[in-house]
């Protein structure tokens, strides 16, 4: 496996959990995991900024 193709995977592996992690205290972890995914660092700021889910 070559440099890029590693990094494309860490990258792969890591932006979904990160943003699983923020997203799950909000309430949400698969918006995050999936945003996380796509967006990576970015999803994780938007993730960071939505309300929190109101608990009924």
């Amino acid at each position: 496996m070559t440099g890029v193709e590693l990094l494309i995977v860490l990258i792969a592996i890591v932006g979904p959990a990160v943003g699983y992690l923020i997203g799950r205290t909000k309430g949400r972890p698969a918006f995050g995991a999936g945003l996380g995914l796509i967006l990576n660092v970015v999803g994780w700021a938007i993730v960071a900024v939505v309300p929190a889910r109101r608990s009924i």
